[in-house]
């Protein structure tokens, strides 16, 4: 598979992913909090995400995985025509991996948070990864 082929998987993937995962945030938002506690036990001694009778939040978090959503698979479909939409995804997530950062620093070392972190920023490098293999190919037809 060339480069193309594997970013267009690669952002079909994450376009599903996100969309399991924010209806997984709408629907059962206390046992993804109770599943990232049980991993954090698992792997060492993190502190827990208490969970919240808040559902603002919720509201907010699959709001926002739908729109990341909507972003991955519009640039899956056509990422030259959509290559604009990559750094968008980006800023998306670079927000989310920094302020699961900030949380764990700040407030408590979640497993929760760490993961934001890890996981968000990953799949930033890889977003950008894709853009700039298809802006370099962009840039050089049009130049």
């Amino acid at each position: 598979m060339d480069r193309d082929g594997a970013c267009k998987v690669v952002l079909n993937g994450l376009g599903v992913t996100f969309g399991v995962v924010g209806l997984a945030f709408l629907l059962a938002p206390d046992q993804v909090i109770a599943l990232l506690n049980w991993t954090g036990r698992l792997l060492g001694s993190f502190a827990e995400v208490p969970a919240s009778e808040q559902r603002l939040w919720v509201s907010l978090s699959f709001a926002y995985m739908s729109v990341v959503t909507a972003l991955a698979l519009l640039a899956a479909s056509d990422p030259r025509r959509y290559l604009h939409l990559l750094p968008i995804l980006a800023l998306g997530k670079i927000t989310s991996s920094l302020s699961g950062l900030g949380f764990y620093l700040v407030s408590r070392p979640a497993f929760a948070y760490l993961a934001t972190f890890v996981v968000d920023g990953a799949i930033v490098l890889v977003v950008m990864g894709c853009y700039l293999h298809f802006r370099q190919e962009v840039t050089a037809v049009a130049g």
